[in-house]
């Protein structure tokens, strides 16, 4: 029997030493919810920003497990735990975890002066 996970972007092995470019996590350092705060704290669009990963509290990741899982499999391709996409990928759901976590605001369009 081989169990073996390939990318479905270039076919690369995910088991093998070398694996694939697009592997971004593997089912045994952890589930979605860990998977998601890995992408929060490796970010660039976290630390652009001024956000902290750690001001997420823990009872919002366990609260939102459903739409966490959804994104994920929305914005990778996921096979047995196996997560592949490139880095916009990461970056897109970063900004998605945000914004669900944080929404912006309602602006307000101020009327000019004439």
């Amino acid at each position: 029997m081989n169990d073996e996970v390939r990318c479905p972007r270039c076919g690369g092995a995910a088991n093998d030493g070398v694996g694939c470019r697009h592997l971004r996590w593997k089912p045994e350092r952890g589930g979605p919810v860990e998977f998601a705060k890995f992408v929060v704290v490796t970010s660039p669009y976290t630390s652009g920003r001024g956000f902290v990963a750690a001001s997420i509290p823990e009872t919002w990741w366990e609260s939102e497990y459903d739409w966490l899982l959804e994104r994920i499999l929305t914005r990778l391709d996921v096979i047995n735990g196996h997560c592949f996409g490139d880095p916009i990928d990461l970056d897109r759901l970063c900004i998605d975890i945000w914004h669900e976590f944080a929404p912006d605001p309602e602006r307000v369009i101020e009327p000019r002066a004439p």
